[in-house]
């Protein structure tokens, strides 16, 4: 149905933290992305979280991706507990999941897929993690071909633009 639209393309999220499916199904990640590419023109772009099979995932969609990327670290990873000790039945609100969590906290665990994955050369890494300017260079060094970031849970989500026009600005005077 979406091959109708213009779109650039499609990321398909097999990975979220909060739907509560168990994360070592690198067989069925690999058939239910190949099945999408089957009916779509589009190309197609897994999310993936540190907590799966990343590199056999990669490695089993080369040649039927575009690119990998990665999603939030799901909190029990993070923190080594489970969200529900400390927020009850939160997990029943989040459809079964424990959540993720984004942003700085997340950036050891996904930067260190990023260059596992680099390393491996499967497919493109798009580098996530990124809450500063330097750090739009560190995701590169590490192997990342593309950079996504949200600015959702920014208290001010305007500023990563205010400050990528100011750091432009900097470069064209010097």
């Amino acid at each position: 149905m979406l091959n109708r639209f213009d779109f650039v393309g499609l990321e398909v999220n097999d990975s979220c933290p909060n739907t509560g499916h168990e994360m070592n199904q690198t067989e069925t990640v690999i058939k239910n992305i190949k099945a999408v590419k089957e009916v779509s023109r589009h190309p197609i772009i897994v999310k993936v979280s540190v907590d799966q099979d990343y590199l056999n995932i990669a490695q089993g969609l080369k040649g039927v991706a575009e690119a990998i990327s990665l999603n939030s670290v799901p909190w029990k990873k993070l923190f080594q507990m489970d969200l529900k000790v400390l927020y009850g039945d939160l997990r029943k609100k989040v459809s079964g999941g424990s959540g993720g969590v984004s942003g700085k906290p997340a950036q050891e665990f996904n930067w260190e897929a990023v260059m596992d994955l680099s390393r491996q050369d499967s497919l493109p890494v798009i580098g996530p993690s990124v809450m500063e300017f330097k750090d739009l260079e560190k995701v590169r060094r590490f192997g990342a071909r593309a950079i996504s970031f949200g600015a959702i849970h920014l208290r001010t989500p305007w500023k990563p633009t205010l400050i990528v026009e100011k750091e432009i600005r900097n470069n064209v005077k010097s």
